[in-house]
């Protein structure tokens, strides 16, 4: 009867009501200005879609940027939502297992993480809004005290292999060098 009782509870709740648009899009726009921040602020502008034109539109925003994020979101429309603009993940900061956040993460991101040793029933309080997926699993993952080393993260990809040839060319020099400082004929004469 309680589960029966929750799941009524949380139909008649429905969703939560949304943050206004025009703060949000009013600081990305801020953000637009600065070269460190301009990328971060474009994509989030383009994940917001029309909605976040025509506020956008209202405010001083240089043409050809304002231009550009509105070619994008055309073009995210017409290609669908499967080519649509990055998943970007808000979390309220309300407590949940570590299985619900990491099953959220998955989903979104379409694989599958490996949580063997995991105590999935941890509870968590995450708050994160208009997080990209490795800053959410970031965040995640320190709340939770979890190391994890992404398979697919670039980081990884360039310097393992980078670190490999780097031991591999040290073993190969330094007997090398060794043996450049061996006389041939005393060698030989012992022989």
């Amino acid at each position: 009867m309680t589960i029966l009782t929750a799941v009524l509870f949380a139909l008649l709740q429905g969703d939560p009501p949304a943050a206004p648009l025009e703060p949000r899009v009013a600081g990305y726009a801020l953000q637009l200005r600065e070269e460190a921040t301009r990328d971060r602020a474009r994509d989030r502008l383009v994940h917001l879609g029309k909605p976040a034109l025509a506020c956008l539109e209202k405010l001083d925003v240089d043409p050809a940027i304002l231009s550009s994020i509105r070619q994008e979101i055309a073009l995210n429309e017409t290609l669908g939502s499967s080519y649509g603009p990055p998943h970007t993940f808000t979390f309220d900061g309300a407590e949940e297992t570590l299985g619900i956040l990491l099953s959220r993460l998955e989903s979104a991101a379409g694989m599958v993480f490996q949580k063997n040793s995991l105590d999935l029933s941890q509870k968590l309080s995450v708050r994160l809004e208009d997080a990209s997926f490795w800053e959410a699993l970031d965040e995640v993952c320190r709340k939770a005290s979890i190391w994890y080393y992404p398979a697919t993260d670039p980081l990884y990809l360039t310097a393992g292999p980078i670190a490999l040839i780097l031991v591999g060319l040290l073993a190969c020099y330094l007997p090398a060098r060794r043996a450049t400082r061996i006389e041939p004929a005393i060698t030989l004469r012992r022989d």
